[in-house]
This record gives structure tokens, C-alpha cells and sequence, in this order.
């Protein structure tokens, strides 16, 4: 036995450096999109990422960053490190877990069957498109998964043992364990059903009571350790800090420290008195809450790194009160479960809930109350699936229901929106991109079934990398492993299904997703991916058995093996193409262009994730533009983030405020400041320094009650006004020539909606009080996220747009400042292989370059107007050499590039351009009209790109071409009418 364990240990060992060799090759070498920039600046230097934050992450990460030796283009690589070692090992527990289940399966010492079986469904689960994808980039969810795998591991061998001693031990190992999960991910919390049901078969006979018995338990034991225990614990430790700090007048963190002491003296006497009295189950239960807290306690490097005031330090958790608030993820809200609101839902009131906290100079004050809206009782319901009352998630709900406008959803269409969209559209259709195949990289990409004709496929699909097809095989595996295993070990079966089932449809009722959601979602049901590649693995026993009974017992075993390894290597030769991150820059580059665009010491203004977390990583990490402070737009409304802005980081100055802390405190007077027309003030501008001196000093003349008896500031008028010294502009020198006859003695700014937020008042005061000393830009998000209008005040520079105090006669036309923006586009940005053929940009890094056209074809559209034509045809070539046809397919952009080259001389260029657009436009709408005549959005898409192209065509003197295109106009303008 001693030599199939070594056997089976050195297999594993082996499949770790299979594993690692694969994701090494395919990884990132440096920032990805969406929170990978996040992550990697803030273990690179232990700062605070977004709630719930990842300590034991941050830790483990910033280790692997000391593998760079310095070089700080390197580090994201070796942090993406993090996520292709912890995958591997994955890979690693998932073959030992494999033979340990097939060996209770089975009941036979065929090690040679259950390695290969083990091999089959491990390799299957490494080479899943949801895993390989997190295994190549920095998240928390590859380390997670791992300890998922670690966790069920050591379940199985607790399983094993006989010695009650022994057992107990390994209760204590995954009781540790999952306290450490913790700090990267609570995902491992949802193995412990696995565990109830482990320890339940063992000590007692089946039945239907007591498996019922079991699940409440585990049900109940996971909801404890996700709230009771993970958010409980910090929460008493909150009580016993406001009692001594407020209550008492000690010194702050007396409360914790007292909590410590007297919980370790608790907890230390009750292990004593369990030793005393033999009692061996207090003695486990005590001991195992211990380890779960020295687990947990990785969260303490938070509060620690916090006080340090990082320049990322999101949500200030430096304190108790703050870090409970940091923990259950505060800023986000919550979202009905079992009753509660629809989208329909009338509120017919609110009232103060759970007070938050601020820390003082010696003391917490109340700063402001979590809001709790009242609906009205009729429109409350059980099991709401669809309660989001933001437009573009009604929109959705409609779209997936049928509802129409106004309609409220009854239970039956929550129920069918539940089982069409969250479980259909956000789960199954992510369980088959894993084990049957993908239609493409797109954005609600379905699945692919072998049945599928590719040769009806239009090239614009076949040449997607991300089609990959399975032909079913590992879904058809994981079937027959299924039934196998639950028809020859009904005990262990319910460990797995459990795993199987809380960590795909329990996740899928717990998070209510709306609809849609921003990026797919995948990454969320791993660990239930993982649980039916356990199935995949014990599939290869079911096939062993089958053939068992036809076939001679010396062929049995190796036409099992060579059948079966067709799944992992049809995976792995289907999925490379399209996760191979190798060689591919684009976020960093895009990230470098934008801080490029700006002037020195300027102040950038970003918008969402994608937007700000790479420009952290090229700040934080490759010490890139350190004189730029960005600032992002949506966390100017929280207190702790504007006085973030108050304090010097790196090369940049503090910002320059007029407000103070009483102005933007949480539970101000200036959180939501709404329009309350004056009749002496109608249709009249304000003075915006005037406004902000009122609002500084908390004028009464301002302020408005609320419905609670409060009192908020308001808006007199959407009309504010901004004197300029002219003179002082012209001697700074700010603004070229070519737009200084646009320089205005007074900006003019106008309020979109009906209200301020306080994000949009520091905006304000911060161009008043700046008096135009730092150069202030906005990407293009963040200029379109503003509730007031400055279209009309900004000039492009690159990538980012310039404030001047300009007055722009027609805004719907941006003014560029070319010899700047030339000079970026043609000079200062960094592309790196962009022109390689062989790097996967996936949809959205194509979407993203689209955006990268429109600014050279902005650049050359001003050129020309400058009368520039040599300037703009370079600039426009410059766009082909940037963004090339054979690595970045044309697109509408693209469009607007062959009319330029027309205007400057280009007409063959132009034509080029059109005619192979209009092929590709020209085969998706015949296989849209043909064979996919429910996808209207694509073929009206087509359809105007078809028509676009045709007026080009013709514009270039090219009548023959625009006839044929415009025939085919006509053709498919029939067709779409019929459908």
C-alpha cells in the first residue's frame, strides 16, 4: 500500500508540473482588465483593495513580487504567478481526491485504473475554460479554488482514519484551513456541507431523516460561518470597542484588546476543562474555533496596513467599526432573497437602520445611519428575482420575461426569470462553455454543440479563438461519472453533489443576479465546475466497468486510458489558442497612454474599474507618472476617499479644496443636493464660487428639510457660472493657439438632471479653487458620468480630455488640440505587440482598440481641418500600423478611417478597407438572415454597417463598388422585413 501511495503522490507531483508548465506559458506578463491592476498594486506595496479585501492574498502575493529582484516590469508577471502555482496545485489535489473517491467506489486496489482516472478528470478540470482563465491572470478565485480542493482533501483523508486521535487532527487542519480561506475568499466556507455529510456517514447508518438532519446542519453550520461567525466575531469585538472608547474614555483599540484577552482566556479555560473531563467532542470544537480565528486573523494586516494610510486604502478599515463595514461590504447594498421588493415596488418610506461610524479626535461618533426603505406591503413578494430598480436592469428583466412597460412581475414570472436567465443564461450556459464548448469570446457568447454546421459559420466566427468545440465528450464523462458514483457509493456521492450543487444553483439563488450584468460571471461557479470534474474522473471507472464486460481484462484497462484521454487533450488543443495571454500588453499600454496624455502634474479623473485599476498598476507598481493623481469618479463621494485626496502621494501635491471635512463628511448636509427652484432665481445663473462659500459655510439660505426632519443643502439653479482672468490664462500660457479664440471670460455650466451628488460638488470646488494651477483631465467615462455638462470645456490631448476655460460654440464636436495629441498618438505611446498576429486579443480588447481607432481618426479629422493632409495621412497610416486588420479585425471605426483616407489622397487605400468590410458584413448577414433569423440585434447591426460602407464607397468615386453593395442592401433590407 506504502508504494501506491508514492505512486499516486509522485503522479500528482507530476500533474502539478504539467499543470504549471501550461498556465506559465499561457500567462499574463503583466496587468489584465477588471480588478487584476488592483490586485497586483496592492500586494506589490500591502495596500487596502475593495471590500471584503484578500489579506492572506495580499500576502502570499507581495512574496511571490519579491521573485522580480527589482524589476519592476516583471512584478505583475510573478504575481500572476500566484494564480498559475495555486492552480497547478489544484490540479494536484483534485487527482488525489479523484483515487481516494474511486477507490471507496470501486472497492478494488486497482491503482492503475484509478490513476488513470484520476489523470483524466484532473487534466479535464485543468484544462476548463473557467479555471485556465483565472489560473493565467491575478485574482483571488485560482487561490481559492485551491483551498476548496486542499479542504475536500483533507476531508477525505479525516474520512480515512480510523484512529479517533488521527481524525481529529485533520478536523483541525480544516478548521485552520478555512479559517485562512477567509482572507482570500470565503468560496471554501461552502464545503462544509461536504464535511456534515463525511462525518455523518461514518458514525451513523443511512437515512432519509437522518441526511435531512445532516443538510440542515451543513446548511446551517455554512450560514454561521459566513455571517455568524466571519461578520459575528468582528461584530462583538465593534460592541466592546464603542463601550470602552465611548463609554469609558480608554484609549482606541482598549475594546479589542480586552475582547482578545477575555476570548483566548474563555476559550483556553474551556480546552482545560474539556481535557479534565474527557470530553473528547468540546475539546475538537473548542480547539477547531481556535484554529478557524488564527486563521481569520491574516484580516488583522488590514487594520494595520490601514492606520498606515496607503495611497490605496479603500474604505479607511483602520478601525473596528469601519473594518465590520469593509467586511460585509457596506457600499454595495443588499438584494432580496427570500421576500422582499420587486422592481415594481413603491416606497412609501424609509427609516434610519444601523448606525455607521467615524472616528474622532477620542471617540466614534455616529456619522450617518444605514437607510432602510419601507415599501408598500401589496407590492412585497416571496422569492424576488427581479428587485433592482436601476433602468438598464428593468430593461433586462423585460427582456428576459416578456413583461411589458409598467407591468410588476407576479411569482411566476420571478420563476422564470429565475430559470431562463440566472440559472439558464448565468450558470448551465457557463457549465457547458466548460464541458461541451463556446461560441466565441463575445459578450452572452452560448454554447457550442457538435451538431453545429461550422461551415455555415461565418469567418468572423470560425476565426475566433475562443470557438471551441468538445464534441460533448467531458459533459458526457462527467455524466456516466455521475450515475457511476452515485449507484456505487451513495455516501460519498452526497459529499460531492452537495459541493456540486451549493457552489453552482445555491450560488445562483444566493447572489439574484440582475440583469445585465457588466463582464460574464463564470469565475463565480468554479467550485462547482470542480466538483463535476470529479465526476469526469470517476466517468473513465464507469467506462472501465462497461467494457469490462465485452472485452478481454488485458485490453480493458488501455482502451480505457486511450479513450478517455481524448477529452483532456481535445480540451487543451481547443482551449490553448484562446488562453494563451502570452506576449500580450494591452492593458498596461492602454493604461501608460492614458497617464501619457496628460500634462505634468495634472489631475485625472477616471470612471469604472477598467478605467482606474490598470492606471494603479502603472503608477503603483511600474512607478509610471507618479506626478498624476487620479481620482475616481464614483468614490468622490466617500468621506474617506476625498480626504485621501487631501494628503501628498508620491510626486502629487494635495488637492487643492475650499470645502472642508464638515462639507463632505458622511451624513453631511451635501450627500444628495437637490434642485429647489427659486422664484427669484428662475431661469438665472448662479456664481459657482458664491455657491461653494454658501455651502462651506452651511448657509440656512441653502438648506431644504427632508422627509425625516432633517435638513440638506440644495441647488437654487442648473445654472452655475465661473468668472476667468483672461489675462492670467493667456500669460500661463494653457491653451494653444489654435483654441485660443475660443478662451471665455466666464464658464457656463449646466446641471443635466435634478440634483447634485456629492461626488459632482467636489468636482466642482476643485476646478474653482484651482484657479487652473494643475492641469485637470477626464477619460472619457468619467466626462460622461458627470451630472453637469462640460462637453463644451474640454479638449482632447490623447486619451483623455483637457479642462480650459473655453467656450467650444459646437460640443458635439470635441476640440483637439493636435500638435499635443500628434505628438502622444505618433510619439509618446507605447504599443507592444499589437501587430502580432499570433497574440489573442479576445472581444473585448477589440472593443477597446475601437476606441483607439476613433481617437487617431479624431486626430486626423482635425488635421484636415487644420488643412494638415500630410499630418493626418501619416496619423491615419499610423492607425493601419497601430491597429492592424490581421490582429484587430476593422470595425465601425474602421468606417470612419477609409472616408478620412479618401480626403487626404487615399482612395485605393479606402477601398481596400470597404471591399473587405463589406465581404465580412456581406457573409454574417446571409448566415444571420439564413440560420440565425432570432438574432435581430446582429442583423440589424450588420445592416447598418452595410449601408455605412456603401456611402463610403461612393463618396471615394468608386460607383461600381457602391451599386454592388448597395444591391446587397436592397436584398438584405427584403430579407429582414420577411423575418
Amino acid at each position: 500500500m506504502k508504494n501506491y501511495y508514492s505512486l499516486h503522490s509522485l503522479i500528482g507531483w507530476c500533474l502539478f508540473i504539467i499543470a504549471l508548465i501550461v498556465y506559465t506559458l499561457t500567462l499574463e506578463p503583466t496587468v489584465s482588465f477588471w480588478d487584476s491592476g488592483e490586485f497586483i498594486a496592492s500586494s506589490y506595496k500591502l495596500q487596502i483593495p475593495h471590500p471584503p479585501g484578500a489579506p492572506l492574498f495580499l500576502l502570499i502575493a507581495r512574496m511571490f513580487s519579491l521573485l522580480a529582484l527589482g524589476n519592476l516590469e516583471s512584478i505583475g508577471f510573478w504575481v500572476n504567478m500566484v494564480s498559475a502555482v495555486s492552480s497547478a496545485a489544484t490540479v494536484t489535489f483534485l487527482y488525489w481526491i479523484i483515487v481516494m473517491l474511486g477507490r471507496k467506489t470501486i472497492y478494488s486496489k486497482n491503482e492503475a485504473l484509478l490513476s488513470t482516472a484520476g489523470i483524466i478528470g484532473s487534466l479535464s478540470f485543468a484544462f476548463s475554460d473557467s479555471f485556465w482563465f483565472s489560473a493565467s491572470e491575478t485574482e483571488v478565485y485560482a487561490l481559492s479554488t485551491f483551498f476548496i480542493s486542499i479542504v475536500v482533501w483533507a476531508i477525505l483523508k479525516m474520512d480515512n482514519e480510523t484512529d479517533l486521535k488521527i481524525e481529529s487532527k485533520w478536523i483541525l487542519l480544516i478548521a485552520y484551513l478555512m479559517g485562512l480561506s477567509i482572507g482570500v475568499h470565503p468560496m471554501s466556507l461552502l464545503a462544509i456541507p461536504t464535511l456534515v455529510y463525511t462525518m455523518y456517514f461514518k458514525r451513523k447508518p443511512f437515512s432519509i431523516k437522518g441526511l435531512a438532519i445532516s443538510s440542515c446542519i451543513g446548511l446551517g453550520l455554512t450560514l454561521f460561518m459566513m455571517y455568524g461567525f466571519r461578520l459575528g466575531l468582528i461584530g462583538m469585538i465593534k460592541k466592546f470597542e464603542l463601550l470602552f472608547i465611548n463609554g469609558f474614555g480608554l484609549p482606541f483599540y482598549t475594546g479589542f484588546v480586552f475582547f482578545t484577552i477575555a476570548f483566548t482566556l474563555i476559550i483556553g479555560y474551556g480546552i482545560v476543562y474539556s481535557v479534565k473531563r474527557n470530553n473528547h467532542s468540546l475539546n475538537v470544537a473548542l480547539l477547531s474555533i481556535c484554529f478557524v480565528v488564527i486563521g481569520y486573523s491574516s484580516y488583522t494586516t488590514i487594520v494595520i496596513r490601514s492606520v498606515y494610510n496607503p495611497p490605496i486604502d479603500q474604505n479607511n478599515p483602520e478601525d473596528i467599526p469601519n473594518l465590520i463595514n469593509y467586511l460585509d461590504m457596506l457600499q454595495y447594498g443588499t438584494r432580496p432573497l427570500v421576500y422582499g421588493e420587486n422592481f415594481t415596488s413603491k416606497i412609501v418610506d424609509y427609516k434610519q437602520g444601523a448606525p455607521i461610524y467615524r472616528k474622532t479626535k477620542d471617540k466614534y461618533e455616529v456619522a450617518d445611519h444605514v437607510l432602510e426603505y419601507k415599501y408598500n406591503p401589496s407590492d412585497l413578494g416571496f422569492f424576488p428575482r427581479m428587485y433592482s430598480q436601476s433602468a438598464h436592469h428593468i430593461e433586462g428583466y423585460q427582456q428576459w420575461t416578456g413583461l411589458k412597460k409598467g407591468q410588476s412581475p407576479t411569482f411566476i414570472d420571478n420563476m422564470k426569470f429565475l430559470m431562463a436567465y440566472q440559472v439558464g443564461h448565468m450558470y448551465l450556459r457557463y457549465f457547458f462553455w466548460n464541458f461541451v464548448g463556446r461560441e466565441g469570446d463575445f459578450q452572452d457568447a452560448g454554447w457550442l454543440s457538435f451538431w453545429e454546421d461550422a461551415s455555415i459559420l461565418p469567418k468572423s466566427l470560425t476565426k475566433n479563438k475562443a470557438l471551441n468545440n468538445f464534441l460533448f465528450l467531458p459533459l458526457l464523462l462527467g455524466i456516466l461519472g455521475f450515475f457511476y458514483h452515485y449507484k456505487n457509493n451513495f455516501k460519498s456521492f452526497t459529499g460531492v453533489f452537495a459541493l456540486f450543487i451549493i457552489t453552482g444553483l445555491g450560488l445562483v439563488i444566493y447572489l439574484n443576479s440582475p440583469a445585465p450584468e457588466p463582464r460574464e460571471r463564470d469565475y463565480i461557479f468554479i467550485g462547482s465546475f470542480y466538483a463535476f470534474s470529479i465526476w469526469v474522473g470517476l466517468g473513465v471507472l464507469a467506462i472501465f466497468s462497461a467494457l469490462s464486460k465485452t472485452l478481454s481484462k488485458r485490453y480493458v484497462l488501455p482502451i480505457t486510458a486511450i479513450v478517455t484521454l481524448i477529452v483532456p487533450t481535445i480540451m487543451i488543443s481547443e482551449g490553448w489558442d484562446d488562453h494563451d495571454r502570452s506576449n500580450r500588453f494591452l492593458t498596461s499600454d492602454i493604461a501608460r497612454n492614458h497617464l501619457a496624455s496628460c500634462a505634468k502634474n495634472a489631475i485625472l479623473f477616471t470612471g469604472g474599474d477598467n478605467d482606474t485599476y490598470p492606471l494603479w498598476y502603472a503608477q503603483e507598481v511600474e512607478g509610471f507618472r507618479t506626478d498624476i493623481r487620479a481620482i475616481v469618479l464614483s468614490y468622490f463621494n466617500a468621506e474617506w476617499y476625498i480626504e485621501q485626496m487631501t494628503r501628498q502621494a508620491y510626486q502629487s501635491k494635495p488637492l487643492p479644496f475650499s470645502l472642508v471635512n464638515e462639507n463632505f463628511k458622511r451624513g453631511g448636509l451635501n450627500e444628495y443636493i437637490p434642485f429647489v427652484e427659486r422664484n427669484n432665481l428662475k431661469n438665472a445663473s448662479i456664481d459657482l464660487k458664491q455657491y461653494l462659500k454658501l455651502i462651506k459655510d452651511s448657509h440656512p439660505a441653502l438648506q431644504v428639510g427632508t422627509k425625516n426632519g432633517e435638513k440638506i443643502n440644495s441647488l437654487p439653479s442648473k445654472k452655475l457660472t465661473l468668472s476667468i482672468d483672461t489675462d492670467m490664462i493667456k500669460e500661463k500660457q494653457i491653451i494653444p493657439d489654435t483654441i485660443l479664440p475660443f478662451l471665455t471670460n466666464q464658464l457656463k455650466i449646466s446641471v443635466k438632471g435634478n440634483a447634485l451628488h456629492k461626488n459632482d460638488l467636489m468636482v466642482l470646488d476643485l476646478i474653482s479653487s484651482n484657479n487652473w494651477e494643475r492641469p485637470v483631465y477626464f477619460t472619457y467615462t468619467a466626462l460622461h458620468s458627470l451630472s453637469f455638462d462640460i462637453s463644451n470645456m474640454v479638449v482632447q490631448e490623447g486619451f483623455t480630455y483637457r479642462l480650459l476655460p473655453i467656450q467650444n460654440p459646437n460640443p458635439e464636436q470635441i476640440l483637439v488640440n493636435s500638435d499635443a495629441m500628434y505628438e502622444n498618438l505618433i510619439t509618446n505611446f507605447q504599443w507592444r505587440e499589437t501587430t502580432n498576429p499570433n497574440v489573442y486579443f479576445s472581444d473585448f480588447h477589440k472593443n477597446m482598440m475601437t476606441h483607439t481607432r476613433s481617437n487617431y481618426n479624431q486626430l486626423a479629422t482635425t488635421l484636415i481641418e487644420e488643412g494638415e493632409l500630410e499630418k493626418a495621412k501619416k496619423t491615419l497610416y499610423s492607425s493601419l500600423e497601430t491597429v492592424p486588420d490581421d490582429t484587430i479585425p476593422y470595425d465601425v471605426a474602421s468606417i470612419n478611417t477609409a472616408r478620412l483616407l479618401t480626403q487626404v489622397g487615399e482612395k485605393e487605400k479606402s477601398l481596400s478597407i470597404t471591399k473587405t468590410m463589406v465581404d465580412r458584413v456581406d457573409e454574417e448577414l446571409k448566415y444571420y438572415t439564413e440560420h440565425k433569423k432570432n438574432d435581430l440585434p446582429n442583423m440589424q447591426r450588420n445592416f447598418t454597417l452595410l449601408n455605412m460602407l456603401s456611402q463610403v464607397i461612393r463618396e471615394s468615386g468608386y460607383l461600381d463598388e457602391a451599386s454592388k453593395a448597395e444591391n446587397k442592401l436592397k436584398v438584405y433590407y427584403d430579407r429582414i422585413n420577411e423575418i
